[in-house]
């Protein structure tokens, strides 16, 4: 068997250049569907943040930072950039 005439799934010859335009279409399908996936949803989530719904919030949630039981923070940040 010469270099070149390995056969693969659905008879295809790998060097076949309709199969290659093929592959290609297929790939630039998918780039396209991942692409206008991330529009819409950066979209939906722009008009959402820029609605402004007025209601109060109950709760904050402050990601990385503990509170003890008492109430005091975990980390003391009366030195940082001078906030407290």
């Amino acid at each position: 068997m010469a270099a070149g005439d390995w056969q693969i799934a659905f008879g295809f010859k790998i060097n076949d250049l309709s199969f290659m335009k093929s592959v290609f279409t297929f790939i630039k399908s998918i780039f396209a569907v991942l692409i206008v996936w991330f529009l819409a949803h950066s979209v939906y989530i722009a008009i959402d943040g820029l609605t402004d719904k007025e209601t109060n919030a109950d709760v904050a949630i402050v990601p990385g930072n503990k509170v003890n039981e008492d109430g005091t923070l975990l980390f003391n940040f009366s030195g940082v950039c001078g906030l407290l």
